[in-house]
């Protein structure tokens, strides 16, 4: 990493020493969702979305895979976090 823009949104997996380098190795992206935060879960096909209310189960990046329950029916569901506070849910 040689530009300070490039550490935006990142956060050090492990502590470093002092004068260590940082490499991209050692970054993990920040949580957009946190595990218990309340969600909506979105899933589409042919056409047709359908949105519900949720709870996340993990801490998850922009794009990470996460899982969460659906607060209607009570099933744990997987998709990818696409905002703050949607979980776009996985066939």
């Amino acid at each position: 990493m040689t530009e300070p823009a490039e550490l935006a949104g990142r956060t050090l997996k492990r502590p470093l020493g002092a004068g260590a380098a940082v490499t991209a190795d050692a970054l993990v992206a920040d949580s957009l969702i946190k595990r218990g935060q309340q969600v909506t879960l979105l899933a589409a096909a042919g056409g047709m979305e359908v949105r519900a209310r949720g709870v996340a189960m993990n801490d998850a990046p922009a794009a990470g895979r996460i899982k969460a329950q659906n607060l209607s029916s009570g099933r744990i569901v997987e998709g990818f976090v696409e905002s703050a506070d949607v979980i776009r849910i996985t066939p």
